[in-house]
């Protein structure tokens, strides 16, 4: 199982792989943090733009245990970055005129959110579910059999 002490090269290293249980460990954290930043007006959107290396960091080392680049981590990052930006400027804006524009965006904006946030859950699905590549591979030594965090 995950070694706690080992939270640092969970949430920050680029490199290896990773396996499925200690991808979810993760990701749990990171969920919990996005939560309670949420209570957080605006520094809580900032400290979110800043989860958003950690998750990456999660997402490429379990893509490459399953023998994928890391760079289709961009794909779901790009979304959540664009969420947590759109959610920002929607919640700046005052007075009647932006609640009129507000209005009338409401709709195509909620359709964008909903497909960033199916995109984002399938992807997640998809790492976290997925088994990973039996053996070494090109990112290095399979985590199952060498131990590797």
């Amino acid at each position: 199982m995950f070694d706690p002490a080992d939270w640092r090269s969970l949430l920050f290293s680029w490199e290896g792989r990773l396996r499925r249980s200690h991808f979810w460990c993760g990701m749990a954290v990171l969920v919990v943090a996005q939560l309670l930043l949420g209570w957080l007006p605006f520094v809580g959107d900032l400290l979110a733009l800043a989860l958003i290396l950690p998750a990456a960091s999660i997402s490429v080392r379990r893509l490459h245990d399953m023998g994928h680049s890391g760079r289709l981590a961009l794909v779901p990052m790009v979304g959540a970055a664009a969420s947590i930006v759109i959610g920002f400027v929607f919640g700046t804006l005052s007075g009647p005129v932006a609640a009129i524009g507000a209005l009338a965006l409401a709709g195509p904006l909620m359709l964008v959110m909903g497909l960033i946030v199916l995109v984002n859950l399938a992807f997640v699905l998809w790492t976290g579910l997925a088994s990973g590549v039996e053996g070494d591979n090109r990112f290095g030594p399979d985590p199952r059999q060498a131990g590797i965090p």
